[in-house]
């Protein structure tokens, strides 16, 4: 298989739809007799296990048009790039077409495939197959331990980008499916741009039926494109929204991170704060993302046409900080839409309809743990609300493109101003452009910083004798809608907090501690999910300089709390 040695970023999409029996199928895949499963003297010769890690390398034996089509006869990696030298992995299937070479690390003088360039370290000596050239192809017999729904992740790289295909024993499965050019400018040895390599992670989502199996990898285009393994796992079931809403409990929002230039927009500057808040048992992450508007001088999409620039290093720090927090089990992700100014100002509906549908493309194969906001607190910049109208338009558009790539992704409708409880009724009078109320994937969520004199930012104290009712009245108005409107939709709280840092220095004050105590109590008792707004500034409960709690509303959340002195109305609040 022609071409050199390539990197990858995350394959759009790899969906296989697989029938077969439960003993082998006559696997009608070219001329002649099928193959059979590969084996040599370190490898069983045993069909590869799903679940488990599928070496590409270790495609089927037969030959020429039965296990593999390439467009000629030579092996340019082992025994050409290769040379034989009586090495195991210099030799390996060298008198065959397929193309193989291996992962070089330590190599004297340059780095090879253990360079700073690599999205992810590749296993030392994995071997590959590459070259590759459009109408090229080879069978995998797989055996399936048992029925049922399967995702995977594929380590490959790909210079140019291009498209591929599966079939399923002999049968197309998937249609064209898109690799992204891969190749990294800042990386100025031009024979590494194909040494680049990267982890698609849960890109592949297949319906297996047990026993064995014959999956056919066609390049369909744009060829210089490198295998290494396919690693499946069962796929967990999508839950609905109101599965969802009982999973997520308590969450946090990463806020100011990529909707905002407080904090680097980077997985090394999130990763800390995720795994902090799920050690402590908060089960959803919320991650506001500005696309439309310039966040420290980059876009993310297009302001006039919404289209999202797939190769912003920005939109890839974005897609690692999800792929991480989904890889945390039962971990939800919400991402959104946030602070898109210009956007709401000009009810550019056709902007958020693409936008919607990069989106909804870009993360497709994510686990349905990923639920879609459509737009975050859709007031104009003069404070007004959007006219109600409008947005149900706008949200509607957003709603068929995300429906259109999955029927089961969960998307998070909310009100038309600041996201208040009392928006709803206003906004939704009925739910025609998202559903007509009949579909199990949409949730409903508010923020609720009630009342604003205590909960708000820069006000002169925080001693406001609050009550248990200023808590539960949005709730209440929340739930109202949500069983009549709302036809029993769950519903998320998606900010809620204290803006206390804005005055003081510490957190030493009780009012505030009691707030943080009972807040998701009151939640809880109505079924709500929470998020916690956290920007590690004013409303801040991570400290993102220490990477650690820097103070006790954690304690405050998950357990409650008393410190002394217990007064409710210290110095320290007023």
């Amino acid at each position: 298989m022609k071409a050199m040695l390539i990197h990858g970023r995350r394959l759009a999409c790899l969906l296989v739809a697989v029938m077969s029996a439960h003993v082998a199928p006559a696997f009608a895949v070219g001329a002649g007799d099928a193959g059979a499963a590969f084996g040599d003297s370190r490898y069983t010769g045993e069909a590869q296990k799903i679940p488990g890690t599928v070496h590409a390398a270790y495609y089927d034996t037969g030959g020429e048009g039965v296990a593999y089509h390439d467009t000629d006869s030579q092996n340019h990696g082992s025994g050409a790039l290769n040379p034989l030298d009586g090495s195991y992995l210099h030799a390996f299937r060298a008198q065959e077409g397929v193309d193989i070479s291996f992962t070089k690390f330590e190599n004297p003088g340059i780095e090879v495939d253990d360079s700073p360039f690599n999205h992810v370290v590749p296993p030392v000596d994995q071997l590959y197959v590459g070259w590759t050239e459009p109408g090229e192809w080879f069978n995998l017999t797989v055996d399936v331990a048992h029925d049922g729904e399967y995702v995977g992740d594929l380590l490959y790289t790909s210079q140019h980008g291009g498209t591929i295909a599966i079939d399923v024993n002999g049968a197309p499965a998937t249609g064209d499916l898109t690799l992204p050019a891969t190749a990294d400018l800042a990386d100025t040895v031009a024979w590494r741009q194909w040494h680049h390599w990267d982890e698609a992670k849960g890109v592949i989502r297949l319906k297996l039926t047990a026993g064995l199996n014959r999956l056919t990898v066609r390049v369909q285009s744009g060829g210089d494109m490198n295998f290494a393994t396919l690693t499946f796992r069962e796929a967990a079931a999508a839950p609905d929204a109101h599965q969802a809403a009982a999973a997520m409990g308590m969450g946090f929002n990463l806020g100011q991170m990529f909707d905002n230039t407080q904090h680097p927009p980077t997985l090394a500057a999130a990763k800390p704060k995720i795994d902090a808040y799920y050690d402590r048992g908060f089960r959803v992450v919320r991650i506001p993302v500005t696309w439309t508007e310039p966040v420290g001088g980059v876009v993310i999409a297009d302001p006039m046409t919404g289209r999202v620039d797939r190769g912003s290093d920005r939109l890839n720090a974005l897609k690692a900080v999800v792929d991480y927090a989904l890889s945390k089990p039962g971990l939800y992700v919400v991402l959104n839409a946030h602070h898109e100014k210009d956007l709401k100002d000009f009810t550019r509906a056709k902007v958020l309809e693409t936008l919607w549908s990069d989106i909804s493309d870009i993360f497709r194969d994510r686990d349905h743990r990923l639920l879609f906001e459509i737009l975050n607190e859709p007031h104009l910049s003069n404070r007004d609300a959007m006219p109600p109208e409008h947005l149900r338009h706008m949200t509607g558009l957003a709603y068929r493109q995300i429906r259109s790539d999955d029927v089961r992704r969960i998307v998070i409708i909310g009100g038309n101003q600041w996201f208040a409880a009392a928006e709803m009724a206003r906004t939704w009078p009925d739910l025609e452009t998202v559903g007509g109320g009949k579909d199990p994937y949409v949730m409903a969520t508010f923020h609720h910083y009630d009342p604003w004199t205590f909960s708000g930012d820069n006000q002169g104290d925080y001693a406001d004798p609050w009550t248990a009712a200023d808590i539960a009245r949005p709730m209440q108005a929340m739930a109202d809608w949500a069983q009549t409107v709302g036809g029993g939709m769950p519903v998320f709280i998606g900010e809620w907090g204290v803006g206390w840092q804005s005055r003081y220095k510490t957190m030493n004050c009780n009012n505030i501690r009691q707030w943080y105590a009972q807040f998701p109590r009151h939640a809880a008792t109505m079924a709500m999910p929470t998020a916690v707004w956290d920007d590690g500034g004013w409303f801040q409960v991570y400290d993102h300089a220490t990477d650690q709690f820097g103070n006790n509303l954690i304690d405050c959340m998950e357990r409650g709390c008393v410190v002394a002195p217990r007064e409710r109305f210290h110095p320290d609040c007023l």
